[in-house]
């Protein structure tokens, strides 16, 4: 494909992304095909000379779709399923008071961990919280 229809193409991609991720991937890409190299690139883009190797390489080698986000599955879980369930259950239906907290009005995201004696050797300790992540309890919690 010539260079010129490769920057329409990828100016057009980079109008129609409403995802700024996207738009930084082709933003690399349209900055090396008008001559930047790949280290000037990964300065002005705050990002290291590999990552923006990577973009360039996936695009020469798979096209614009190659640069598409795949699934992120963030970091690994801190609680097993037996500990999830039985936190969510604690915060969906009881109140901190209940479970001896002083008396709060919601639950907050302040999850910590207490390794003491239970059936998995992890006592959570639950402090005013307020919300989760789509009852994925663990993944930003920071224990």
């Amino acid at each position: 494909m010539k260079k010129e229809n490769e920057l329409e193409i990828l100016v057009t991609a980079m109008k129609e992304t409403n995802s700024t991720r996207m738009y930084e991937r082709y933003l690399a890409v349209r900055l090396h095909l008008v001559g930047r190299t790949l280290t000037e690139i990964a300065g002005s883009l705050k990002r290291t000379y590999q990552t923006v190797s990577t973009y360039w390489n996936t695009y020469r080698n798979q096209g614009l779709s190659g640069l598409d986000l795949g699934h992120s599955p963030g970091g690994p879980k801190k609680l097993t399923e037996e500990q999830e369930d039985k936190v969510k259950a604690t915060i969906t239906t009881l109140r901190p008071v209940d479970v001896g907290f002083k008396a709060r009005h919601t639950w907050t995201l302040n999850i910590k961990s207490n390794p003491s004696s239970t059936d998995r050797g992890t006592q959570i300790k639950l402090v005013n919280l307020r919300c989760i992540n789509c009852c994925n309890i663990g993944a930003h919690s920071g224990l």
